[in-house]
């Protein structure tokens, strides 16, 4: 492989990955390292967070990032549209000592 080559995969942003090349770059850092090498470890993904579908949970608004707050919006896909509700004076809530006194549970 020329210098040339070498070179330019390593100074550039190449547009496309030809095999041969790669295979010919691990063979070569095996003989002169020892090291037995993979083709993750001569790319590196950058992940595009604008060209990248952004994901939605069960409830259709994107991950917050935050374990419980994503369950939620994954399990109980309505959750908005009740709280919605809620805040509209639509429902209203009911104490945990209102359900324990309705069936009898005593604390």
């Amino acid at each position: 492989m020329s210098r040339t080559t070498l070179y330019r995969l390593a100074s550039e942003q190449p547009e496309r990955i030809d095999l041969e090349v790669a295979g010919r770059v691990l063979c070569g850092l095996e003989q002169l390292t020892g090291k037995r090498y993979a083709v993750s470890d001569l790319l590196e993904y950058e992940h595009d967070v604008q060209s990248a579908p952004e994901r939605l949970t069960a409830a259709g608004v994107p991950y917050t990032g935050d374990p419980e707050t994503d369950a939620v919006l994954d399990e109980i896909p309505d959750i908005l549209e009740r709280v919605r509700r809620h805040e509209a004076g639509e429902t209203k809530m009911i104490s945990l000592k209102d359900i324990a006194a309705k069936y009898g549970v005593k604390r």
